[in-house]
């Protein structure tokens, strides 16, 4: 049957905006570029795991998704990290504002929410 998750597409408004929050912030390598008539394709390596952000070429208005527990579709992307607290205060001196976190749950992870500059919800977790 399946094998492994290959890549998580994202529809971002600022192409440029969002490679750069991806690969400097987040520590993302750009992977592959491709381009279609429509479309700008940017790929992001995450580990095993790609994220494929797609810049549209003309002018059109797009929503941000709904940030909420109900809400029916993709609900958050998460990343894997070695120190929680490292990487949320590097985050938090470029400007990032967190939605929840960072803080332990009961079973003993650490994590943090945030979201990127398109309201994807993203979560940083750390394994104790």
């Amino acid at each position: 049957m399946i094998g492994s998750l290959d890549h998580v597409a994202i529809t971002v408004r600022d192409m440029d905006g969002s490679v750069e929050f991806y690969t400097k912030l987040l520590g993302l390598s750009v992977a592959r570029r491709m381009e279609t008539p429509d479309v700008n394709i940017v790929y992001l390596q995450a580990g095993e795991i790609k994220i494929e952000l797609f810049g549209l070429k003309k002018e059109e208005p797009l929503a941000s998704p709904p940030i909420e527990t109900r809400t029916l579709g993709l609900k958050h992307i998460a990343f894997g990290v070695n120190d929680l607290q490292e990487v949320a205060n590097r985050l938090k001196t470029a400007g990032i504002k967190f939605v929840r976190g960072p803080e332990q749950t009961k079973s003993g992870l650490f994590i943090a929410f945030f979201n990127d500059p398109n309201g994807v919800s993203i979560e940083l977790i750390q394994s104790k």
